[in-house]
């Protein structure tokens, strides 16, 4: 026939003999890995250390935080491990909402405070410039009426 061993198809039990060539994969230059501590907290001193942090490549975001200040970085590296952003928050407590609606009527009683003394300083200092009435100045009457004038003014 044409060379091939058809009954050694159908033998499904066969095994491939020991000398066939097998195909390995191909190994790339690997780079120091960085171990990171697992479930723990990373604390630096400053912005610089934690520049200087050793992280492993890929890392999509690293907490790390300030020993000195209330301040959180997160750093991220490339696939070479090298910087690609540190990102720097700062840390306050979280205020509850009474908290601030408590500090907002305080500023607002402060400011409302302010204008009631605005304005009475300003009253009394209107109320001194102005001379008073003299006995011989005669008053004025205004009368309103129902015709083409719409009011006139009379003297006693």
């Amino acid at each position: 026939m044409d060379g091939i061993n058809w009954n050694g198809l159908n033998n499904m039990n066969r095994t491939m003999p020991a000398n066939t060539i097998q195909p390995q994969p191909i190994q790339m230059p690997t780079q120091p890995q960085v171990q990171l501590p697992l479930l723990s907290v990373i604390y630096v001193d400053g912005r610089q250390g934690a520049v200087d942090f050793p992280t492993p490549p890929n890392c999509p975001g690293i907490p790390i935080f300030d020993r000195n200040s209330p301040t959180l970085f997160v750093k991220a590296t490339d696939s070479y491990g090298n910087m690609t952003t540190l990102l720097e928050f700062d840390m306050s407590p979280r205020k509850s909402q009474a908290d601030q609606q408590n500090e907002a009527m305080a500023a607002f009683d402060e400011r409302l405070k302010r204008i009631e003394e605005a304005i009475l300083n300003v009253s009394q200092s209107n109320i001194s410039s102005i001379e008073p009435a003299t006995a011989n100045a005669e008053p004025i009457d205004v009368i309103a009426t129902a015709g083409n004038d719409s009011s006139r003014k009379h003297r006693r």
